[in-house]
């Protein structure tokens, strides 16, 4: 309990620095999603944070002059599944 409170609302973020470390000894370079990308960044790999877990983004010449988050996917895809029909005997 005294742990939680010393550590306050930083400690989501210090478990998400833990999990990073653990992708890679080496790991690249972290990008905000609002950063711009520009030709420097071109053949690079960048990890950009998805709200949940960090996604690696390799750069190409399309993505110039574009945002890092709008190549990483905040929500899961929707799964269409047929509806059940319940059908009543009379």
């Amino acid at each position: 309990m005294w742990g939680a409170r010393l550590l306050g609302a930083a400690a989501p973020a210090r478990a998400a620095w833990g999990a990073l470390r653990c992708l890679s000894s080496r790991a690249p370079p972290i990008a905000h999603r609002a950063n711009k990308i520009t030709f420097d960044h071109i053949g690079s790999t960048f990890l950009v944070h998805s709200g949940k877990e960090f996604k690696r983004v390799q750069v190409s010449s399309l993505m110039v002059n574009h945002k890092f988050g709008e190549f990483v996917l905040t929500r899961k895809p929707l799964r269409l599944t047929p509806k059940k029909i319940n059908h009543k005997k009379k």
